[in-house]
């Protein structure tokens, strides 16, 4: 007969979780959880946003003061670390 891998979480097989009955409690925490994540990413997103609009700035800000870009040899940092 073929081995049913069981979940981390429960003495249940993995096929047989979709039928487990979650509790209210289960369920709203559940729920909370998700939408706790959700937040997370939006936040994520908007300090992303807000990081690359600093940059943004940054860049027009050196160039009003007439700075020019530096280029950026990657070899050339990464070349001592990988020994």
């Amino acid at each position: 007969m073929e081995e049913v891998k069981r979940h981390d979480l429960t003495d249940q097989p993995i096929r047989h979780l979709a039928e487990v009955e979650m509790s209210e409690a289960d369920k709203a925490n559940l729920q909370e959880v998700n939408l706790n994540r959700r937040a997370i990413v939006a936040l994520g997103k908007i300090s992303l946003d807000h990081e690359q609009r600093l940059l943004s700035l940054e860049e027009a800000v050196g160039a009003l003061a007439g700075e020019e870009e530096e280029l950026v040899e990657i070899e050339a940092e990464t070349d001592g670390e990988d020994q």
